[in-house]
């Protein structure tokens, strides 16, 4: 308890800074929409706020890492704490950072939907996010940005800017890679490999998914673990 209260000092500061960039995020989504409505006649309309929060969000909290994480385990050793007691604190501290960012989304998520029904009546109102506010997503995912986050930061508290040059390029050639697969996918369905690949993914249900990104994230915390267990304080 007692370092679980320290963490939460430490990172007073990104508490509170993460409600005011959702509500930035969210603004600019909602600018989005008045200009598309500028641009010509639509006759339907997507939750963008919504949209750009949740992806911008999720950013956020995974890259935060980079900086929290190195300056709250090195003040917090330098302080007397063990690694054994706060790893796990700031594991816990990041994990309910990104429920309550997930509280403050689905809120202004509703809010745009509110605003989207009176400014715009007579508009069809197409959810795009409306599924992703769902416990059994939110927790995994939640999950998930805690372990990216704290790799992310264990990496560049152990190797320095290197560590993020390189996640950056992996991050990026795989937002490059994956659209690349689909086409193939599609160009090639008639062939064996292809047809092959298509069934694989076709038997892949929602709860292998979610049990896969369960063990994903398990794994990734585990190696962000042996790294920081043994990390010295970097001055």
């Amino acid at each position: 308890m007692k370092e679980l209260k320290q963490q939460i000092r430490l990172r007073r500061d990104e508490l509170l800074m993460i409600p005011a960039f959702e509500t930035g995020f969210f603004l600019f989504g909602e600018i989005i929409i008045w200009f598309l409505l500028r641009s010509g006649d639509k006759a339907e309309m997507y939750n963008l706020g919504s949209l750009v929060l949740a992806a911008s969000t999720c950013f956020l909290l995974i890259f935060m890492g980079a900086a929290m994480l190195p300056l709250c385990f090195n003040i917090s050793i330098s302080m007397g704490s063990t690694r054994r007691h706060m790893i796990p604190a700031y594991y816990l501290i990041t994990f309910a950072e990104c429920i309550a960012a997930a509280a403050y989304a689905y809120l202004l998520s509703n809010l745009e939907m509110w605003i989207l029904q009176t400014c715009f009546d007579g508009y069809k109102i197409t959810l795009i996010t409306g599924p992703l506010f769902q416990i059994k997503y939110i927790l995994p995912a939640a999950l998930a940005i805690v372990a990216l986050h704290t790799l992310f930061g264990s990496l560049y508290l152990k190797f320095g800017t290197p560590a993020l040059i390189i996640f950056w390029i992996l991050l990026i050639s795989a937002f490059n890679i994956i659209p690349h697969v689909i086409s193939a996918l599609g160009r090639y369905h008639h062939t064996a490999w292809g047809r092959a690949l298509l069934e694989f993914f076709n038997n892949i249900t929602e709860f292998k998914l979610l049990i896969l990104l369960y063990v994903c994230s398990a794994v990734i915390l585990l190696i962000s673990w042996l790294m920081l267990r043994r990390q010295q304080v970097r001055t």
